[in-house]
């Protein structure tokens, strides 16, 4: 009777997603329950009882055979479609990492085989595409950054303390849940620590071993970003499919805005992508200080915006600030036109993090600035953006 209660709700769940559509899925798990009832069939001994389930799983398999899937709506695409919804940008990624994510959810096993490497420089979407990875496979999603961590044991501490539940009830050996950990700026961890990741990435061991923990790593799916790929150990690149991330276009960016906050013109998007440097995070930063000038009683027009820009954040109509004008005036006024990031990064007053992160790559996108031997340079197109200021002022 037992059996007989489970396999009815099997065909019961078969039949919901034939009504809604999902007419593959559906033909998939009636084969699955006729396949397991022939094959339970062959383990009984009484002839009689055999005969039955055996005319069971003709049945079911009867009804399997009546489904047509040629039009059939695809459940697990449904779900990967749904996770990423409103996610702009970086299609190529997206395109890479499906297949690894489609058999992860139809098998239902949840876990990705591979370990992946998201490579790119900041602000490109890496951590929130990891975010919508775990929503597909509707795990749990940890981030650790590796800025955080010094040792293997520091490492396993973290893992052991963000995860939410753990089979097993060994003191130093854990089991977890299935998981995604997203471990940021990779290439932050120190030799060590990365050498220590191996035996965890390997695919034919999964166990990260440490003098405090030993954690299972069979049930947990793992993703890293990195700024530097080429910097980290070569056992480590090997254990991971590199997928990159590139900058968002400015149209890429309106999008975003448009869906966040609709009911602008399409100019003060644009505005505030270039202000915020085609970087998602600072561009939505400013348009939700936009909307409280707006709510405070100003117009939301491109001349309110532009007088904000110019008085708050001092970025003038081609989305440079001051600390752009300044690294460009000392290029420009250096000898050689070339300078190296120590002394670049003590000319501005920032630490050279920020330089490389927050400062250069804009610049460089722009055409501005560009590395060369001895440091780095300012181009021609840099010289004439400064003899164009200059000219202004005068």
């Amino acid at each position: 009777m037992e059996i007989n209660n489970t396999i009815k709700a099997r065909i019961d769940e078969a039949h919901k997603l034939l009504r809604e559509g999902y007419e593959g899925d559906a033909k998939a798990s009636l084969l699955t329950i006729a396949r397991d009832l022939w094959n339970r069939a062959k383990t009984i001994g009484d002839i009689a009882e055999r005969r039955t389930i055996m005319n069971t799983a003709l049945k079911v398999k009867a009804l399997a055979d009546e489904i047509t899937s040629d039009n059939s709506r695809d459940r697990t695409k449904d779900s990967i479609d749904k996770a990423f919804d409103g996610f702009i940008g970086n299609t190529s990624a997206r395109e890479l990492i499906y297949p690894h994510l489609y058999i992860a959810i139809k098998s239902g096993e949840k876990h990705l085989e591979d370990n992946f490497a998201f490579i790119g420089p900041p602000g490109v979407g890496k951590t929130e595409f990891a975010r919508r990875v775990s929503r597909a496979l509707d795990i749990p999603f940890i981030v650790l950054s590796a800025t955080e961590i010094r040792t293997a044991d520091e490492l396993a501490e973290k893992i052991v303390s963000e995860s939410l539940t753990w089979n097993g009830d060994a003191e130093t050996s854990f089991s977890p849940s299935r998981t995604l950990l997203f471990i940021d700026e990779i290439h932050a961890l120190k030799k060590p620590v990365q050498k220590a990741l191996l035996t965890a990435l390997e695919h034919e061991d999964r166990t990260l071993r440490t003098s405090v923990a030993t954690i299972d790593f069979k049930p947990i799916s793992v993703i890293c970003a990195t700024t530097d790929f080429g910097t980290l150990i070569k056992p480590l690149k090997s254990r991971m499919t590199p997928i990159r991330f590139y900058e968002y276009t400015a149209e890429e960016i309106e999008g975003i805005l448009r869906i966040k906050f609709p009911n602008w013109t399409t100019d003060i998007y644009r505005r505030i992508a270039v202000a915020g440097r085609l970087n998602p995070r600072k561009a939505n930063r400013m348009a939700r200080d936009f909307e409280k000038v707006v709510a405070s009683g100003e117009t939301a027009t491109l001349e309110t915006l532009e007088k904000r820009l110019s008085s708050s954040y001092r970025i003038d109509a081609d989305g440079l600030n001051a600390k752009d004008r300044e690294l460009l005036t000392v290029l420009s006024e250096d000898g050689d036109g070339k300078m190296g990031k120590g002394a670049l990064s003590n000319r501005l007053r920032v630490n050279e993090q920020e330089l490389m992160e927050d400062i250069e790559p804009y610049l460089m996108r722009l055409g501005l600035i560009e590395m060369a031997r001895g440091g780095r340079a300012i181009t021609d197109k840099g010289r004439e953006y400064m003899e164009k200021k200059e000219m202004v002022k005068s």
